[in-house]
Formats: C-alpha cells, sequence, structure tokens
C-alpha cells in the first residue's frame, strides 16, 4: 500500500532520522524455557482501503473505514548482533531499534516477559492516502484508544468505534481535519498542529523521528492527563562488540513492562535484520 513504509534516511539506527515504520505492541509473551519471545502487533500499514477509488466505494456500499477490533499479528522476535528483528512482511525482515513507552508516571517497570493490551484497535494510516507518512501518528492512537478503556480522560474527545464519526474522529487525532470523499484531493493537506501527527513534527508528510514521535505523545499526555502520564523512549544505540541476546531479552521486558502497568508501547523499526 502506498506510504505503507517509510524509507531509513541512514543505514545506522538515528533518534533524528525518520523512523523506517512504527507499529503498537499488542502482546509479548516467552514461549520456552530458552526465552524465546513472540510478540503480537497492530501494523498501521495493513490496510489498503486507499487503493480503492470512489467508483468502486458506490459500488460496493463500503466507505474505507480503520479496523476497531483487533487484528493482531503474531511474530517471533529473533536475536540480531545488536538488536531484536521481526519479519514483518513475507521475506522483509525489520529490525527493533527502539520503542516509545507509555506509562502511568507512578508505574514502578519491572521487567515482565508476558503481557498482553486487550481491544486495542487497528487504524489505519492508508485510509487517507493525501497524508502519507502517518505510521508513528497511527500506531500512537491504537495505543491511546486502548490504554482509553482503563483513563477515558487520555483520548476524551474521540470516542471509540466502529462508526463513521469515530473513523472521522480518529482521523482527526491522527492527523486533523478529515479529507470526506468526494472532496478535491491535494497531495498534501495540511496536517492539523495540534493532531498527533503535527506534535511530532510531521508537517509534510516524510514521517516522523524517534524524537519526535515521544515529543509529539508527550505534549498528548501532558495536555491531556497533565503529569499522571509519561511517555519514554528507549532506543536501542550501538552497544561495544556484540549485545548478547540476554542483553536483548532484557530490553524485551521493558515492552511488556510498560503493558503490565496498564500502558503500552510502540515499536519503531528499520528494514533489514543485523547492523
Amino acid at each position: 500500500p502506498p506510504h505503507a513504509m517509510q524509507p531509513a534516511n541512514s543505514a545506522i539506527p538515528s533518534r533524528r532520522n525518520p523512523v523506517g515504520h512504527a507499529i503498537a505492541l499488542a502482546s509479548i509473551r516467552s514461549v520456552n524455557t530458552e526465552r524465546q519471545f513472540q510478540i503480537t502487533v497492530m501494523d498501521p500499514a495493513d490496510n489498503e482501503t486507499a487503493e480503492r477509488d470512489e467508483a468502486e466505494i458506490d459500488r460496493t456500499f463500503s466507505p474505507p473505514h480503520h479496523n476497531w477490533l483487533p487484528i493482531p499479528y503474531r511474530l517471533n522476535v529473533r536475536w540480531g548482533r545488536q538488536r531484536p528483528a521481526i519479519e514483518l512482511r513475507e521475506g522483509r525482515f525489520f529490525t527493533i531499534v527502539g520503542a516509545v513507552l507509555i506509562q502511568p508516571a507512578a508505574a514502578v517497570p519491572r521487567p515482565t516477559f508476558n503481557a498482553s493490551a486487550p481491544r486495542m484497535p487497528d487504524l489505519s494510516q492508508n485510509l487517507r492516502p493525501q497524508w502519507p507518512g502517518l505510521c508513528g501518528a497511527t500506531a500512537a492512537a491504537d495505543v491511546l484508544y486502548q490504554i482509553g478503556h482503563r483513563d477515558p480522560a487520555i483520548i476524551a474527545g474521540y470516542p471509540f468505534g466502529p462508526a463513521p464519526a469515530a473513523d472521522r474522529n480518529a482521523d482527526r487525532l491522527i492527523a486533523g481535519v478529515s479529507v470526506a470523499l468526494g472532496q478535491p484531493k491535494k497531495p498534501h493537506p495540511a496536517i492539523a498542529a495540534d493532531s498527533l501527527a503535527g506534535r511530532m513534527g510531521n508537517r509534510n508528510g516524510h514521517g516522523a523521528t524517534a524524537l519526535g514521535i515521544t515529543t509529539g505523545l508527550r505534549s498528548w499526555l501532558e495536555d491531556h492527563v497533565g503529569d499522571s502520564w509519561r511517555a519514554d523512549l528507549a532506543f536501542l544505540d550501538d552497544a561495544p562488540g556484540n549485545r548478547s541476546p540476554a542483553e536483548q531479552q532484557g530490553w524485551c521486558g521493558r515492552l511488556g513492562a510498560a503493558i503490565a502497568s496498564g500502558g503500552g508501547c510502540l515499536l519503531l523499526l528499520w528494514e533489514g535484520a543485523d547492523w
């Protein structure tokens, strides 16, 4: 689908380059005594409704819509030389280079290897093709809606779907005012400054950086729930030599801790299996 994966601008992961792709983590679990992990993810790039034109929509009476019920992918985590990797598409490996963790401010994270985030929607970054590069904002919206089942204030003013009005509000949350069917298509309608994409610094559809995603989420939390929630960037910089599987596993425990605390996390990806 268009704009599904944003190309990395550097061969080495960086906090200041647009991430290769961002997805929402729905669960993590240890599957054997060797502490191999499986994760389930919500991928905002897997909805291809943006490919459909208005004539096709008229014939099927099925306008594009966000997925409000979980449609997760279950993936095995593989340990690389420096960082874990997943096969997000058949034959296409992506390395997990970092995560943005959203947690209650009072949480005391303890590494957790079995945790799940129920009722997370699977919103689409491709629903409005005029807005490219929205994986970070869309994955963040998935996590905020999921947390909202426990703390409605975090997503106040943005009701849950499925419903056409909820789809429009999800568009507004992700990037700004929705582009309705039948309106003239523009290459890059303005992304609203107070939307998630706007707060993340995604102004022209070029994607968001790891720092931008974190800063945008912090801005959202400050405006909606004050200091009762926090967003933290856990980035896997190059380590001297190799990073052992045990060290990579320990880092993954932070992801489970964020979910177990009642929060959630976004995984930040670069295409490729190792650096």
